[in-house]
């Protein structure tokens, strides 16, 4: 496939691109949504804890210098760099 479009590009024809970023899909999951659709999907109710548990707790905050700001409870998102996250979305 790469090789047929470097030809493209030598020989000066077109070529149409499509490229998706789902990067800040992840961060518009409602978290509560995610957990009452996983709950009504019949998994195991201890499938369910763990997700919420997962979910459900952690704070963001801001380091400026030596300041540390006030921790904010996350409503929305699904974490990325978990093994996790891509099922959950």
């Amino acid at each position: 496939m790469f090789k047929d479009t470097a030809e493209n590009v030598d020989e000066d024809f077109g070529i149409d691109a499509i490229i998706i970023d789902f990067s800040k899909a992840f961060d518009l999951i409602p978290r509560n949504r995610l957990l009452t659709k996983l709950a009504a999907s019949g998994v195991d109710s201890r499938v369910d804890i763990l997700v919420m548990e997962f979910l459900v707790g952690p704070k963001q905050r801001v380091r400026l210098v030596e300041q540390l700001s006030k921790g904010v409870k996350v409503i929305s998102d699904v974490p990325q760099g978990s093994v996790l996250g891509p099922v959950l979305f």
